[in-house]
């Protein structure tokens, strides 16, 4: 079994479109953010030969989500094994979402999204 979630973690509205980390003089304060919207998702496949092996767990990791709705700088937080985060990374590289809006415009978030594989 293979379960997903996603959350959005901070906002990229108190930091610099950079990247920076340092305040942009043009960004927007919001005191609600509306979140991102998944519009379309690929779940990994969880090989029979982990599964046999007992190789399961969550995988956690963190990305910046773009203006546009694409994911960037995907970082993997904590994994069981390094053959999940493989199979977490290049999914969760797929997936594309309408962007979180502040005052009605597209901003840049980071979100974290975990994905647990689990026998059946």
């Amino acid at each position: 079994m293979l379960e997903l979630s996603t959350r959005l973690e901070s906002s990229a509205t108190d930091r610099n479109p950079s990247g920076s980390g340092r305040p942009a003089h043009s960004a927007l304060r919001c005191e609600k953010i509306q979140a991102p919207e998944l519009v379309r998702r690929f779940e990994p496949s969880y090989p029979a030969d982990l599964r046999k092996q007992g190789v399961r767990g969550t995988v956690v990791m963190k990305a910046h989500l773009t203006e546009q709705g694409k994911l960037l700088h995907i970082e993997v937080s904590s994994s069981p094994d390094p053959r999940l985060s493989e199979l977490a990374v290049e999914a969760f590289q797929t997936w594309r979402y309408k962007p979180a809006h502040c005052a009605g415009k597209p901003v840049q978030v980071y979100i974290t999204s975990t994905m647990s594989f689990k026998p059946h």
